[in-house]
Order: C-alpha cells, then structure tokens, then sequence
C-alpha cells in the first residue's frame, strides 16, 4: 500500500520557512492547514507569516487529497 509520501521528494522547499524540511514535515504541516490535524499540532515556526495557512495551501507540494 503507498502513501502520499511516496510521491514526495524526501526534502522540499517550505515557503512557509524558507528552508528545506523533510517530506513528512511538509505532509503534517499540510494536513493541519487542510484541518485534518488539529491547528495545534502545527508547530509554530510554520505559523510565522501572516498569511500562512494560504501560503501552504498555493505550495506545488499541497494536496487536497
């Protein structure tokens, strides 16, 4: 069975903290923004930017799936 880190580079470009992260950090992050984890679960260093959730959410790595 895959998972969506498969489709995944393992380290991306987060603008959210313009820096390379992990695939999984990345997955996390987006699933709080999507509301599938709660928002607390987002460590606060991704919630920096003023308009982070929408950031995330225009990322070529976001997936709504």
């Amino acid at each position: 069975m895959s998972n969506r880190a498969d489709s995944y580079p393992s380290e991306v470009l987060c603008p959210l903290v313009d820096r390379v992260i992990q695939a999984y950090e990345c997955i996390e992050t987006q699933d709080g923004v999507a509301g599938m984890l709660r928002e607390g679960s987002i460590p606060p260093v991704y919630k920096v930017k003023p308009n982070w959730r929408e950031i995330c959410m225009q990322c070529k790595y976001f997936e709504t799936d």
